[in-house]
């Protein structure tokens, strides 16, 4: 299996420090995007030679968030991985997990009643965020922590874009049959043809919040997805962006559970790094299925199983194609 049993660290039942003597951090809040920026700052002071790992977070998600750094515990990508919260989370999850950046951008979120423009104007904050990223010389990875990873995918990535050359972005498929690709499943290299795409990119969602909060303007459809844009310039090759699309054998979504259950003996999920949940339907579905197939890792007072995790790494490595 190409050295992945070699790779499967014995997990010790251990405690971390933060159980020990928690550490309350300061809460962290962006201002402005510029090199005063707080979350600038920390980035400043983080090595070249790996990726930044950004996801998002907000109080609903977070059983999600403990259960993603839970199972990513032995990876050692805590002092990559940056977290944005877009609301106050409860203390538990800085006691828990000290060593993780979160920064709150609540403050650059225009005040609105509406979900769907709220959801906009996250994605435009975060696209400006790992646009001032990468002009800081860093690769970006986007992930979702509504996910399982099996392998570090965020090493191996920056790994393959390194030994192939692999230009600008290396991307997935959110839909494979339609072409869509997941923009929070998205490594992003520090080119310029990357930053003109996410520029122009902010300027048309910053067209749908103006369209979407001008009465006059109403003409946002509910078929207009904000995130479809982003793919249609990967399409369109916008910037002359050049793009690579991470295999669906190595990044699935959740319809490939049905194959844990062997139930799909033509479909080899040996390979898989990361198996995306968030196409399920609702939360609580969502952590029901990872729990019945293993990938839940946390009980109910956040406190992580790293038996589970072992198994869990184990049950994808061990699968054969017949």
């Amino acid at each position: 299996m190409h050295g992945h049993q070699s790779n499967i660290v014995k997990r010790e039942r251990r405690q971390s420090d933060s159980e020990n003597e928690i550490q309350m951090p300061t809460t962290r809040t962006l201002q402005m995007l510029d090199t005063k920026d707080q979350i600038i700052q920390y980035v400043t002071d983080l090595p070249t030679a790996s990726p930044i790992m950004i996801s998002v977070i907000d109080q609903e998600s977070i059983m999600f968030g403990h259960n993603w750094l839970c199972n990513v515990q032995d990876f050692n990508v805590y002092d990559k991985v940056i977290l944005l919260a877009t609301d106050i989370l409860d203390a538990s999850f800085y006691k828990r997990w000290p060593s993780v950046q979160v920064f709150n951008i609540q403050d650059r979120l225009k005040l609105t009643n509406n979900s769907r423009g709220l959801q906009i104007d996250i994605d435009r904050t975060v696209s400006r965020i790992v646009k001032s990223i990468l002009h800081m010389n860093h690769s970006v990875l986007m992930f979702s922590i509504k996910s399982v990873w099996f392998q570090d995918a965020a090493t191996l990535i920056h790994h393959s874009v390194e030994k192939y050359n692999l230009k600008d972005v290396v991307t997935s498929f959110l839909d494979e049959k339609s072409k869509i690709f997941d923009f929070y499943f998205t490594y992003f290299k520090s080119t310029r043809a990357m930053m003109e795409l996410l520029d122009h990119y902010e300027t048309i969602l910053q067209g749908m919040q103006e369209r979407l909060n001008d009465p006059s303007k109403n003409n946002v459809p509910n078929s207009e997805n904000q995130r479809n844009y982003f793919s249609q310039l990967l399409h369109q090759r916008y910037a002359r962006v050049k793009y690579s699309v991470y295999p669906s054998f190595k990044v699935a979504d959740s319809t490939l559970y049905h194959d844990f259950n062997g139930t799909n003996d033509t479909t080899d999920i040996s390979q898989l790094h990361v198996l995306r949940c968030y196409s399920l339907e609702n939360k609580r579905n969502m952590k029901e299925v990872m729990n019945t197939h293993g990938h839940w890792f946390i009980d109910n007072n956040y406190n992580c199983n790293y038996d589970k995790v072992v198994k869990a790494e184990k049950s994808v490595w061990n699968l054969k194609t017949n």
